[in-house]
């Protein structure tokens, strides 16, 4: 990319693949549940229920941050939610599936392939790197801790040590201002298109979407990303 001196990434779902294991991790949660308490029940259904409520709290901008400030008090609503939903709620059932979704998402928690060669070739190249991440400190913290990710970054942004988050461009114009650049000399890779599409290009940096999962733009999306993809391993070839 010409004249880029700085690489702002999103965490999950750019560099570790987390969202992306919601559905997984919630059907064998629901299977768990109906196997380990022998109930006749469709862990199918169940899990269908919990998806969509879930879906709903994050599809909004103001439930989705009250979700990320506390994400156990979040998920504990959506369960119980779509458990009365269905007719089914009790005790037991919830507490079995808040302990057993968290162990099995985990589980299922990666870095991208070619995230760390991305990443050692960008510092290799002198690029200034930044990390922008919604959420809360003590879990965004506690992902790069678990994959060794922090030592990459000249700066690293997260929502619950700003007074801001995404997509609020104060929190792009504060990395800017570290690295003294002007907008035109970065870009925001990411793979929600408001956050690191619209906002950031808004205010003249580039965008990278990852769009992970192939979503096509709405006829209203009226502004483009200046580089999509589908895997962060092609990214390299961007910067090679």
């Amino acid at each position: 990319m010409k004249n880029i001196k700085a690489v702002f990434f999103d965490l999950d779902d750019t560099l570790i693949n987390y969202g992306g294991n919601t559905i997984k991790s919630w059907e064998k949660t629901c299977k768990d549940l109906v196997d380990g308490l022998s109930l006749d029940l469709d862990f199918k259904l169940i899990a269908k229920q919990i998806i969509l409520r879930n879906e709903e709290v994050w599809a909004n901008e103001i439930t989705s941050k009250k979700a990320r400030e506390n994400l156990i008090e979040s998920r504990k609503a959506v369960v119980t939610t779509a458990l009365n939903d269905l007719n089914i709620f009790d005790q037991e059932k919830l507490t079995y599936l808040l302990e057993n979704y968290n162990i099995n998402k985990q589980e299922l928690v990666a870095v991208f392939d070619g995230v760390y060669d991305l990443l050692t070739l960008l510092k290799q190249k002198d690029y200034k790197l930044a990390l922008i991440t919604n959420g809360a400190s003590t879990i965004q913290r506690g992902k790069l801790l678990r994959f060794d990710l922090e030592k990459y970054f000249d700066l690293i942004l997260i929502e619950g040590e700003q007074p801001y988050g995404k997509p609020d461009k104060r929190i792009y114009q504060d990395a800017l201002k570290y690295f003294n650049l002007e907008p035109e000399q970065a870009v925001m890779i990411g793979d929600h298109y408001l956050w690191e599409v619209v906002a950031p290009k808004e205010i003249g940096l580039k965008s990278v979407w990852h769009n992970l999962y192939n979503k096509e733009l709405e006829p209203n999306d009226n502004v483009q990303p200046d580089v999509i993809i589908n895997e962060m391993k092609n990214l390299i070839n961007y910067f090679d």
